[in-house]
């Protein structure tokens, strides 16, 4: 039985902090079971040119630039896809997705880091103390204990990694007792 979640994306104005335009910043609510974030688009838009019910600029007859509005809806969509996207493909991945996870790829940070990232790491790190403070029956242990890791992953989890947010202590109790 898998547990359905509930994710949405809304579109709403920052007018707490307007430019000197009047223009405000569009920013991005994701909310996912409950769990929340939100970021600017890096759009801006006078309030009177917002439709809140919708989420989009409109066109005001009195005073909007109708180039401008479709350039402001375009990238609000074009993001709106991204997030929906994103949404997907980590719960396909991680069948587990907060608000946060998004975030943090659209701004490009690298979180998503795996076991075996770590791992060839730690291994690169201590190559090269090999023969001076390492030995090379020690080193080997540690190129052991990742193969089986591999192994225990591949047999448990039917994956050639993870990542580091699915490891926990029960990853650990299930590998040790494989050994």
């Amino acid at each position: 039985m898998t547990k359905k979640s509930t994710f949405s994306v809304l579109f709403f104005l920052r007018t707490d902090q307007p430019k000197k335009s009047g223009e405000v910043a569009i920013h991005v609510r994701i909310t996912i079971n409950s769990k929340s974030t939100s970021f600017s688009s890096k759009q801006y838009v006078h309030p009177n040119d917002w439709n809140k019910s919708i989420g989009k600029a409109m066109v005001n007859k009195k005073r909007t630039n109708t180039e401008a509005v479709a350039r402001i809806n375009r990238s609000l969509d074009a993001l709106n896809v991204k997030i929906q996207k994103l949404y997907e493909r980590l719960l396909d991945d991680q069948q587990y997705v907060v608000p946060d996870d998004i975030k943090r790829i659209i701004f490009g940070e690298d979180w998503r880091k795996t076991l075996f990232y770590y791992c060839d790491s730690y291994l690169d790190l201590n190559r090269k103390k090999v023969g001076k403070t390492l030995g090379k029956p020690t080193f080997r242990r540690y190129e052991l204990a990742k193969e089986r890791v591999k192994v225990f992953i591949k047999q448990q989890y039917g994956k050639d990694d993870l990542y580091m947010k699915e490891t926990n202590l029960v990853f650990i109790e299930e590998f040790m007792s494989m050994m």
